[in-house]
């Protein structure tokens, strides 16, 4: 059967994807916004726009992400490199091109590519070189590397949750509120201290019918993503509810505030909420939530945040940060149920919505490599998966 997208509908979008290159004005927002309309005739075109002459940066940064997430890890390489000699002091092009080696099995070349100057903080470093032996399965004990990675992971949490932002020239109220929010932060925290068993619970279709409530409930705390709807669904994902980590957008403009809101409207009012975002590493987002934000919630201070970031990557899900933040940093044993991972990018949530096409910027097969190896490898005992595939 011929393709919808081949012929004349295949040189439309190629010249419309001309058009936006040779205007060289915000290319990657205006791909990404041109992609999430036309997925299939994106994909329809294979390895063609691979094969452009280009040298926007920002082009080369959407193909390797768009073959990235059709899993054409050889070609997604192939544009990455073309991103880093377009953008040669790109952190993210250095960075993903690591973790591209990584799935691909070239342990070699993932080694030789740490050497760069762009991976200068050291978290980040230590967290690529144990990436880096443990994909070269090396002999060396990796109980112990996990064992080192999470001391140094949990020592810079600790000295970035305890960073004072400079002032920055803003006024009294404001810092006020900042230092009310990191009280809030610190408090919230202390949920754990005591917590011998957590779940961390995602919104995975993998839930729906699973009969695994009475399994989840039976946990000291109960962690949930992003306000998800809990009544009538208790028999597949419990009632009870810990704390919930949400995406740090929901708090940032009317209209994602208004439905931040209504989310929370479905919980008791003294469940609390932690927002955490390794894309937003700026301190200003929350303390200029339009009117009074509620009481139960905090944002994870920017210096944190930018932790997670450098142990997970700079756009990951708001589940791996979860993930990464309960069993690496708190050194809790987490139980994970509802994550599919993305699998079936037309599934839908437990509770029946279709979600949207994950943000291209999510890494998901590097996600699952890193739930599935990294993690299975050092932490064994850390990271339980009986209620997710």
């Amino acid at each position: 059967m011929t393709s919808p997208y081949a012929g004349d509908a295949a040189n439309s979008l190629k010249g419309t994807i001309s058009e936006i290159v040779e205007e060289n004005v915000d290319v990657f927002d205006k791909l990404l916004h041109l992609r999430a309309t036309k997925v299939d005739a994106f994909n329809a075109l294979g390895s063609s726009l691979a094969a452009a002459n280009v040298s926007s940066p920002d082009y080369w940064r959407f193909l390797s992400l768009h073959y990235l997430r059709q899993g054409n890890f050889k070609i997604a390489s192939d544009c990455n490199s073309r991103h880093r000699s377009a953008a040669p002091f790109s952190e993210d092009a250095q960075a993903r091109a690591i973790r591209l080696a990584l799935l691909q099995g070239r342990v070699a070349d993932a080694m030789d590519l740490t050497a760069s100057p762009l991976l200068s903080n050291s978290l980040a470093f230590k967290k690529m070189q144990f990436a880096l032996r443990i994909a070269a399965d090396s002999e060396t004990s990796r109980i112990d590397l996990g064992r080192d990675l999470q001391t140094a992971a949990r020592a810079a949490f600790s000295d970035a949750s305890e960073y004072v932002e400079p002032a920055g020239g803003y006024d009294d109220s404001y810092q006020l509120r900042r230092e009310q929010n990191r009280t809030t932060f610190r408090q919230t925290l202390k949920i754990f201290d005591e917590a011998n068993s957590v779940a961390l619970v995602g919104n995975g279709s993998v839930l729906k019918g699973s009969g695994l409530g009475k399994a989840i409930d039976s946990h000291d705390v109960v962690v949930r993503i992003n306000w998800p709807a809990i009544k009538g669904y208790s028999d597949d994902v419990g009632s009870n509810t810990s704390l919930v980590l949400f995406v740090e957008q929901y708090m940032h403009g009317a209209i994602n505030q208004d439905s931040l809101l209504k989310k929370m409207s479905q919980y008791n009012s003294s469940v609390p909420g932690l927002a955490l975002d390794a894309g937003r590493t700026v301190s200003t987002v929350f303390p200029e939530f339009c009117g009074e934000p509620p009481s139960n919630i905090c944002l994870m201070p920017a210096a944190a945040r930018k932790c997670l970031k450098y142990l997970g990557y700079q756009y990951a899900t708001t589940g791996l940060l979860s993930m990464l933040l309960i069993s690496l940093i708190l050194n809790k044993t987490v139980t994970i149920f509802g994550f599919d991972f993305y699998r079936d990018l037309n599934r839908q949530y437990y509770f029946g919505t279709t979600p949207p096409d994950p943000h291209l910027t999510h890494e998901l097969q590097y996600e699952v490599w890193m739930v599935r190896q990294f993690f299975a490898r050092i932490l064994p005992d850390k990271l339980l998966m009986p209620g997710s595939v």
